[in-house]
């Protein structure tokens, strides 16, 4: 049985609505026995889609509506919702860095910030009584016994969806909401109000659940506190442009923009398309020319009648439409386009509405402010009704295209969306840009191995700073920093973290023991493995020989040795080979025949490492990297495999500034290689960041790291649209437009994120405590810093704002910070 779509005389909400109960996953049955589904969808950045990337998402998304018949309502609606709450969740365990946080949630509650979602919901239309008995007269009894007519437009309703689905999904991120977000959506729809909806366990009366809110109906509408103004646009510009209308959807305000598609299809749109081309052919002839012409003037071409040249253009553009929609190349339908304001003060409604009005005029559309047809505009745009306020303004998919919300600045995740992060883990951090801010996070799925990239000075150690800084907010959180200028010493010590200058000569420089632990078998396999790479290093070309040697060797002083070092293995593997014995002596404290000390026994010869537990733990690489590749790769191959080994699940970022120096070598770029597929699993995200975009695509391993890196961060460049440099830009997956947005953003504020979700030029907006700690880099911060530390020990932030004349904020940690490990 149907029900009645409304009451005679309605008695509340309720009654005015369609929706009825669900009968299949994400399907509504609604009154009139029409199905309504919905989706979720995003398009492209619209600050950084080309015209070219819009215009061929116009052509994809009219190719889309071709399935759409004249039984189909299409509503697509963009909600503009505010946004009020820092993200929540995370334990920091340090004071420092819950000052950063705390600093920063103080600065996003200060502005007013909003965000935009996008839903489509498609209905179709049961089909009418005389319709039903004919598509009955034609099901054989066969057909009867495999389901009665309702399950059997429920199935090609599902059918129709699933193909609309399907092409929407190839065009934009689309995906089909559940019950709970379909209902969730409704309610949103009609209350403005944005909350998760249980759905009943009998999912019935659909009406009057979702109807919750009281409504008071006139001029100016209210529902519960929210009092509603509603625009309609009227009138169509000459031509439209793709993306006409998205940059309605980042103004500052709350409001639902609804576009609303009844298609037709091609039967019915040849039948109004042909009376169209009528009325105007029959208008080329003006009234009086008709009454006054003879035959004898018209044949005459110096006396004949004068045709109304726009009339005859019309016709002549009405049979192109015939043409187009006969060969099936657009569908055709009719628009209504609906904006429903809505605030709790009406000084603001009344405000906003007239602001999106002056938008629309701006873009050549005729906009006007609802009042006594308010009530029926704002019904006419709920998703599933296709009755009330129909505007007959007859457009083609191609148009549609171009005037849907495909394309706004994107917003990010508020939750980080790794499985392997702990549960409810927020974004990493908080910027924008305008008036929609954005939540960053590094990963994608589970994958948070990222590149930044950008030439110096253009906010590259600022923006990883803030990033190991916020790190630290999940519990458990591991950063290891390999550093180069010493840019993150000052949060470092700040956090009472780990500093190590490996290959200074001094005691922050420490000593690696990468023997210690060959008692364990795998260890044993590992150290032989680091062991051909120094005696690789050395220039030495391994045989099979010296590989069997070089274990054997391992063994011994594993059984026999309680502390094993280099020196010593290299006294025992000189009775199997004295060639490999002689290519391990600078690495060695005995050195070369036995006299003096390796050139880097210094940083390999220990007995037992001196690494600390830190939360964070800097390794600041200009030393070493100043002794060449023979010290860089073997102490890098060696500490990766002592942050590999303590993985456990914790979450952990690795942070490799300038790290394509590092993969000049061979033997650590395929270490590298193997780490990122590996690392994954064990919930640690890898960040390269370097200043030479030609080290990345000139290294052999370009397409595994690419590849491996969903994630890009890249930083502002002047010289980017430059040919040397543009060609590079666009083999890393840029556009020339996204090249251009590099050439003109500004240095240390603006930073440009491409992922497979989604992409966003935003800022970090920092403030004077994190740019304390962050952005102290430069020489004469670094000596106040070590200066302060010296003094004050782990009071020294303290007393380093108030230096800088910042006012310490009142925050306490959640737990206390690890005990303070080595430092410069």
């Amino acid at each position: 049985m149907i029900l009645p779509e409304f009451r005679r005389h309605p008695e509340g909400l309720a009654d005015l609505l369609g929706w009825a109960l669900l009968v299949a996953d994400g399907v509504v049955l609604q009154k009139d026995g029409s199905f309504l589904t919905g989706w979720e969808f995003r398009g492209p950045d619209i600050e950084s889609a080309s015209p070219e990337e819009l215009e061929a998402l116009s052509h994809r998304l009219s190719a889309a509506m071709l399935p759409l018949t004249s039984t189909c309502c299409l509503h697509v609606d963009a909600i503009r919702r505010r946004v009020e709450e820092y993200p929540t969740g995370g334990r920091f365990a340090h004071p420092v860095a819950a000052w950063i946080d705390a600093e920063r949630r103080e600065r996003f509650a200060r502005g007013v910030y909003y965000e935009t979602v996008y839903r489509a919901s498609l209905t179709v239309v049961a089909a009418t009584s005389t319709e039903a008995r004919i598509a009955r007269a034609l099901v054989t009894d066969e057909e009867r016994v495999a389901g009665d007519h309702w399950h059997r437009e429920l199935a090609a309703f599902e059918e129709l969806a699933a193909e609309f689905g399907e092409r929407l999904a190839a065009t934009l991120a689309a995906r089909r909401l559940d019950p709970g977000e379909l209902l969730a959506h409704l309610h949103e729809t009609l209350t403005g109000l944005a909350h998760p909806v249980a759905v009943p366990r009998l999912p019935v009366y659909l009406d009057v659940l979702l109807a919750d809110q009281d409504l008071r109906g006139g001029f100016q509408p209210r529902i519960g506190d929210l009092h509603l103004r509603v625009l309609s646009v009227e009138g169509m510009p000459g031509e439209t442009a793709p993306a006409l209308l998205a940059e309605l959807a980042s103004l500052p305000g709350t409001f639902r923009w609804s576009t609303r598609f009844l298609a037709l299809d091609t039967v019915d749109a040849e039948r109004i398309l042909e009376k169209r081309r009528k009325r105007w052919w029959a208008k080329r002839h003006g009234i009086w020319q008709l009454a006054t012409s003879n035959k004898e003037d018209d044949a005459n071409p110096n006396t004949a009648p004068r045709l109304d040249q726009d009339a005859v253009r019309m016709a002549e553009e009405v049979d192109q439409a015939k043409a187009e929609n006969a060969a099936g190349l657009a569908r055709y339908g009719f628009l209504t386009t609906t904006v429903v304001v809505y605030d709790e003060d009406p000084a603001v409604a009344d405000r906003n509405a007239r602001l999106l009005r002056k938008e629309l005029q701006n873009r050549g559309l005729g906009a006007r402010i609802e009042t006594t047809n308010a009530m029926d505009a704002w019904r006419g745009s709920l998703p599933g009704n296709s009755a009330a306020n129909v505007r007959l303004s007859l457009v083609r998919s191609l148009n549609l295209a171009d005037l849907l919300p495909t394309a706004a600045l994107w917003a990010g995740r508020r939750a980080n969306p790794s499985p392997l992060m702990p549960k409810g883990s927020p974004c990493l951090l908080v910027g924008g840009a305008g008036s929609t801010p954005f939540f960053f996070n590094l990963h994608v799925q589970d994958v948070g191995h990222s590149l930044v990239l950008g030439p110096t000075g253009a906010g590259k150690s600022t923006l990883l700073g803030l990033i190991e800084a916020q790190w630290l907010r999940y519990p458990g959180a591991r950063v290891f920093h390999f550093d180069k200028g010493h840019s993150a010493l000052a949060l470092c010590l700040a956090v009472a973290g780990a500093h190590y200058e490996l290959g200074a000569e001094n005691a922050a420089a420490p000593q690696f023991a990468p023997l210690a632990r060959i008692a364990d078998p795998l260890e044993r396999q590992w150290a032989a493995e680091w062991i051909d790479g120094l005696v690789s290093l050395s220039g030495l070309n391994l045989t099979h020989e010296h590989r069997q040697a070089i274990r054997q060797a391992l063994d011994l002083v594993a059984a026999t040795d309680p502390h094993p070092t280099l020196t010593n293995y290299a006294a025992k593997l000189g009775s199997y080979s004295r060639e490999l014995a002689s290519a391990l002596a600078d690495y060695a404290l005995a050195g070369r025949d036995g006299a003096g000390g390796g050139g880097f026994a210094d940083l390999f010869d220990g007995e037992r490492d001196q690494l600390s537990t830190a939360d964070l733990q800097v390794f600041e690489m200009s030393a070493l990297a100043s002794r060449g590749q023979r010290a860089v790769a073997p102490a890098l191959l060696y500490l990766f495999h002592r942050i590999n080994a303590s993985l456990d699940g914790r979450p952990t970022l690795i942070l490799l500034d300038e790290a394509w120096t590092y993969l000049l070598n061979q033997l650590f770029a395929a270490q590298i290689v193997q780490w990122l597929k590996e690392l994954r699993k064990k919930n640690a995200a890898v960040v390269f960041a370097t200043q030479s975009l030609a080290d990345v695509l000139d290294s052999p391993y370009r397409s595994t790291i690419l590849e491996s890196c969903p994630t890009k961060l890249f930083l502002p460049n002047p010289e980017a649209a430059a040919p040397h440099a543009a060609k590079h830009y666009e083999l890393l997956g840029l556009s020339p437009h996204q090249v251009e947005l590099l050439a003109k953003a500004q240095p240390k504020r603006d930073y440009y994120l491409v992922t497979p979700e989604g992409r966003r030029m935003f800022r970090l907006d920092l403030g004077p405590v994190a740019l304390s700690f962050v952005g102290a880099g430069g020489a004469e911060d670094l000596r106040a810093v070590r200066e302060l530390r010296a003094a004050h020990g782990l009071a020294w932030p303290a007393r380093w704002l108030e230096l800088r004349g910042v006012p310490v904020p009142n925050v306490t940690p959640f737990a206390q910070p690890h005990a303070e490990g080595a430092s410069a």
